[in-house]
């Protein structure tokens, strides 16, 4: 559940403001709901994408898409930094600017999104095990079981042209 950006401690925000060069703004993103906070963040040094998680399972899963992203160095927008304080794991990631893509049939975004996707899932998987569909969710399922990545999320709320912009589980790579 997104909350709002008053919830991180000043410990947390003074992180931040030293990463983006002193006093900033921060917008909260207008889609999605898949971090507790999801911002963009305008500082002396330029824009950047933060997301920020404090619950259990928010932690995990950020700390997952964190270690996924880094996995697919040309794909997703590039981690910049990140860090834990007070409770709160933070990640900045580029901001990419520019529209949702349009999923709707016919679309010509639709050829650019498969071309994407087929790429990311020739891309091997980390060799952690909490990759797996079952560690990271609680229960396995046959269909999803190998070493390829996968974005099992098609939401155009949740990335920026053709670029996924979180995590991708492991995945046979058949599976459509």
């Amino acid at each position: 559940m997104r909350r709002d950006w008053t919830a991180l401690p000043k410990n947390v925000t003074t992180a931040i403001a030293g990463r983006v060069g002193g006093a900033f703004d921060a917008t909260s993103a207008s889609r999605g709901n898949h971090a507790e906070i999801a911002s963009t963040v305008t500082g002396p040094a330029g824009q950047v994408f933060v997301k920020a998680a404090s619950g259990e399972l928010s932690v995990r899963s950020l700390r997952y898409e964190l270690a996924a992203t880094r996995a697919i160095d040309r794909r997703p927008p590039a981690v910049l930094w990140h860090f834990e304080s007070d409770g709160w794991l933070v990640v900045a990631t580029e901001h990419l600017a520019g529209p949702h893509p349009d999923l709707s049939p016919g679309s010509a975004d639709l050829e650019l999104l498969a071309v994407t996707l087929k790429a990311l899932q020739e891309s091997a998987a980390p060799g952690e095990s909490w990759f797996t569909p079952a560690a990271r969710l609680g229960f396995a399922h046959p269909a999803m079981d190998g070493e390829m990545l996968i974005h099992s999320d098609l939401n155009p709320a949740d990335r920026d042209g053709a670029r996924p912009l979180c995590s991708a589980p492991t995945c046979n790579r058949h599976v459509v």
